[in-house]
């Protein structure tokens, strides 16, 4: 039977589509989602808001993000492809508060805001709301076919939970088997750990050993060439991307390749789409930096390296995951689900610690390895290390705005005692929601 190719439109962008068979879809936890369409005309597209107006005069630069621009942009898109504005309908999906809740989630209400700005919108445009699913607490996919021209709304990892299994928990043993067979990362990804926690190292070294290694060279070259981090001339060797790029940014994007080759042998339970465990980390990783380089609380290249490899521990619990994901899902979408409290449930472990015992067994640096093992538990303990802070937000921010990458959602957050512990007065944080990245990978 013939699928329509499927088409995914990141958080803070749109997509118009005329007459052309394809499904357009977002995943959406607090983001907002909007799909317009004009039935006639066959054309339509489906819009991805992060926040409901700009946070400063420097967001202006990406208007796409933002309910009170987007939305506008958005329509002129329609109409210059042809849509007649009274023909348009729309379904608006998303706004959920993701739990476990705090107090400063309900106050915040960051997606409710987004949704009432875009309802704002439409009414004003004349623009009738056909089908909506806001607010709640579930992530959701919300889904546009253009063959047929029908909006719909679905649970996030639904499909992948249609049938039921009846499984054993695996033993302890069988988790430790796991851990002591799993082929580690490179050798050269442990030394790159080690030269940027270091923050002096020598780069040209680094390339040449990058030079030896076909894979991760090739897929080095293929990141640089993406286009978040490339917006000019194409990259076509390693030596190229070093004069490029400098060298940190070449560095960086050497562990990430390495980090995503590494997932990629895996990752099959956690994941909710092809690649979703390491755009995850991708994604957590930026998000870590920036609010490093914001703070200046921690190196930003060990920030990064925190969040690249802060799920590492889901590499093992992978396996176990795939073969009860229609259990693990449904435990997942009960009320006051804490994630951690699943995995323990059905492994008697969870990711994090899973993960403090690969960075300790491959000697990673201490910061790298406290921040995988810690980044759940950061209210345990009052004096945690600001890069533990920085990956927990970080991940918040990521599970909260990029929904649809991985399954399951984040432990009990705190994100007031989070921005404290960082120095970050509790009303900017629409300014720290607005570092998360738009697009950030091309895999």
């Amino acid at each position: 039977m013939f699928q329509l190719q499927r088409y995914h439109v990141n958080a803070g962008s749109f997509y118009v589509n005329r007459k052309k068979p394809m499904i357009l879809e977002a995943y959406l936890a607090t983001c907002v989602g909007v799909a317009m369409y004009d039935f006639k005309g066959r054309i339509g597209g489906l819009a991805h808001l992060l926040l409901p107006e700009p946070v400063s005069a420097d967001s202006i630069g990406d208007p796409a993000k933002y309910a009170t621009t987007g939305m506008p942009l958005f329509l002129d898109a329609l109409v210059d492809a042809g849509a007649d504005p009274e023909q348009l309908k729309a379904c608006v999906a998303g706004g959920a508060l993701v739990r476990p809740l705090a107090e400063l989630d309900l106050s915040l209400n960051t997606g409710g805001r987004t949704e009432a700005a875009v309802r704002q919108f439409l009414d004003h445009e004349k623009i009738p709301i056909i089908k909506a699913e806001t607010s709640g607490y579930l992530t959701c996919r919300l889904s546009l076919d253009t063959q047929r021209w029908e909006p719909s709304i679905d649970p996030t990892g639904e499909d992948k939970a249609a049938s039921e299994a009846t499984i054993a928990q695996p033993t302890a043993q069988d988790i430790q088997t796991a851990i002591d067979t799993l082929q580690p990362i490179p050798q050269i990804a442990i030394q790159i750990l080690n030269l940027l926690e270091d923050g002096n190292y020598d780069v040209q070294a680094v390339a040449d050993q990058v030079r030896q290694e076909q894979v991760i060279a090739a897929k080095t070259l293929q990141l640089c060439n993406s286009s978040f981090y490339n917006r000019g001339r194409k990259i076509e060797s390693i030596d190229h991307a070093l004069i490029m790029l400098g060298r940190d940014l070449f560095v960086k994007l050497v562990i990430s390749s390495i980090i995503e080759e590494f997932f990629s042998r895996y990752v099959q339970g956690y994941s909710l789409c092809k690649g979703g465990l390491f755009s995850h980390a991708l994604g957590t990783a930026i998000t870590a930096e920036r609010i490093a380089r914001l703070t200046g609380l921690a190196p930003p290249a060990v920030a990064y390296s925190a969040g690249l490899l802060h799920d590492i521990g889901k590499v093992v619990l992978d396996q176990f995951v795939a073969d009860a994901f229609p259990l693990f899902y449904r435990r997942l979408q009960e009320q006051d689900t804490d994630f951690l409290t699943v995995e323990r449930e059905f492994f008697a472990t969870d990711h994090a610690q899973v993960g403090f015992q690969l960075a300790r067994n491959w000697a990673f640096p201490q910061s790298l390895t406290d921040s995988i093992g810690l980044h759940h538990r950061i209210g345990t303990q009052t004096d945690c290390a600001p890069l533990i802070i920085l990956v927990h937000l970080a991940d918040h921010l990521m599970t909260s705005f990029h929904a649809g990458f991985k399954l399951g959602g984040q432990n009990a957050t705190q994100v007031a005692w989070c921005l404290g512990k960082l120095g970050i007065p509790l009303a900017d944080y629409p300014k720290i929601v607005d570092l998360v990245p738009v697009q950030f990978s091309d895999f």
